[in-house]
């Protein structure tokens, strides 16, 4: 291993300014997923070039973004009144069809998108995804109030309507770090007592007998937004924390209880683990599956696969604290 690969000083300060700034789900998510990728990104400031082309249609990413726009669209034109849980089919559909409606003529002035016939598809294809997963909150309790893309942890003001101050930082225990964000989606019970979050996944769901906890780092964000509501709202006595993906019939994984202490309690120490690594100075690549996705991989060799193998026996034991959660099913 050599300071090509990775290799830097102990405790860098670069690395040090990079863990001691309020992080976000994003950033946090890449400290798990990739260590050096967040030291290129967030010690180093290195940034891809994205190039805006005209897209036959939109990407995965691109594609999620319209669908979480339609949903909060959608239930902040229902809330506070009727409110989302009291709402019936048709305000709901109708609160869809606005939002698709405004969503349609608003992208293309601010982003490039489809053709115009491809455009109105893929628009009409989100907001079917978004009523059919909204469909499936029927167990919503009407006493419910929900908020969308709740901020927390951020700067300028408390946030109007917001069910805490959002300029409030959370910690997470144990590690030293602080971080903000927003949730896609936060139900609280009138009674304050209980609390659901849900982070919203445009594709495909994985087989429904499949436990998901982490997914291999993946599916970070609604455990940190677990921690963030604990942190906010500490009256709430339970938190279920689900993932609901959209595409083909809606599908949902909750985690809650005893299951979710764990699994913050499994964040927390892989967390941990990924910051040790930053700071011994031996911060090598991984083998990333889905490397297709992320723009970092642009820092590695073009032959990344011959790389990798040759520099295997270094970087396996460098990574080692997290190659578990690496190779985890779940």
């Amino acid at each position: 291993m050599t300071p090509h690969d990775g290799l830097s000083g102990a405790n860098h300060p670069a690395i040090e300014r990079a863990l001691t700034r309020v992080q976000s789900t994003t950033s946090l998510q890449r400290l798990l997923r990739d260590p050096l990728g967040f030291v290129w990104r967030y010690a180093l400031g290195w940034r891809s070039v994205r190039f805006q082309s005209d897209p036959l249609q939109l990407g995965a990413a691109s594609f999620g973004e319209l669908v979480h726009e339609l949903i909060s669209g959608a239930i902040i034109a229902l809330e506070p009144t009727p409110g989302f849980a009291r709402a019936s089919a048709d305000e709901i559909e109708a609160a869809i069809a606005d939002a698709s409606t405004a969503i349609l003529h608003a992208w293309p002035l601010q982003r490039s998108v489809p053709p115009p016939i491809l455009w109105r598809h893929t628009v009409s294809e989100a907001a079917r995804r978004t009523a059919r997963g909204l469909a499936a909150d029927d167990q919503v309790r009407s006493d419910t109030r929900s908020w969308t893309e709740v901020p927390f942890g951020q700067r300028g003001g408390a946030g109007e309507g917001a069910p805490w101050d959002t300029t409030i930082t959370v910690p997470i225990e144990q590690t030293g770090l602080v971080f903000g964000g927003r949730m896609d989606r936060l139900d609280i019970r009138a009674t304050g007592d209980g609390a659901r979050i849900t982070d919203y996944k445009s594709a495909k769901p994985p087989p429904r007998h499949q436990r998901i906890a982490l997914g291999q780092g993946r599916e970070l964000q609604r455990v940190l937004y677990a921690i963030a509501v604990r942190a906010l709202l500490p009256e709430v006595r339970t938190v279920v924390a689900r993932l609901v993906y959209l595409a083909d019939d809606p599908a949902i994984f909750e985690l809650k209880g005893d299951e979710l202490d764990a699994v913050v309690g499994e964040a927390a120490g892989y967390l941990s683990a990924a910051m040790t690594i930053l700071r011994s100075g031996r911060i090598a690549p991984r083998w990333e599956q889905d490397a297709d996705y992320d723009d970092m991989r642009l820092a590695l060799p073009a032959d990344r696969e011959t790389y990798l193998r040759r520099k295997a026996s270094e970087f396996r034991p460098a990574n080692q604290p997290l190659n578990k959660l690496w190779s985890a099913s779940t």
